[in-house]
């Protein structure tokens, strides 16, 4: 079988099982498109042709990757249901942090971060925290229209 066609053998996946999808397009052109748009663009640019709440947008692979874009579904997916969904896949990006944030872990890490974790996230903190978050957002802003008056990058990092 030619490589080309084992990529592609399955491009009806979506299209058997009646879920609204994105048309298989070649390696080369996807890489072209996470490169230039990275993932947020390409689930962004999917949206806005109204997929729906859930949708077949890739392979990784041959493997079919689904998109929900449902709040309310994604909360039942992570938190509510996550004994079914604990082994989805994750997206290495080489950043420490990023690698390390609760939505990229899995299995017994990432239920050990969210038992650690869940305390400070109560309605009664969450209030508590507001005028400090809104603070740092003030700050963030006038730093941020400080360099942009002086045409300087912001480093977001530090």
């Amino acid at each position: 079988m030619v490589a080309t066609e084992y990529l592609t053998r399955d491009g009806d996946y979506w299209k058997k099982r009646g879920v609204p999808y994105v048309p298989r397009t070649s390696v080369f052109f996807m890489q072209r498109m996470l490169k230039t748009k990275g993932m947020a663009g390409f689930i962004k640019s999917a949206c806005s042709n109204n997929m729906g709440r859930v949708y077949g947008a890739f392979f990784d692979g041959r493997g079919p990757t689904v998109i929900v874009t449902e709040p309310d579904l994604l909360r039942d997916i992570l938190v509510k249901d996550f004994h079914i969904f604990s082994c989805r896949s994750v997206m290495e990006i080489g950043d420490p942090m990023a690698d390390n944030a609760l939505n990229n872990l899995t299995g017994e890490q990432w239920k050990r971060i969210r038992t650690i974790i869940t305390p400070a996230f109560t309605s009664k903190r969450m209030r508590q925290m507001g005028s400090i978050i809104n603070d740092c957002s003030k700050t963030v802003l006038e730093v941020c229209e400080k360099h942009s008056e002086e045409g300087k990058p912001v480093n977001c990092k530090t």
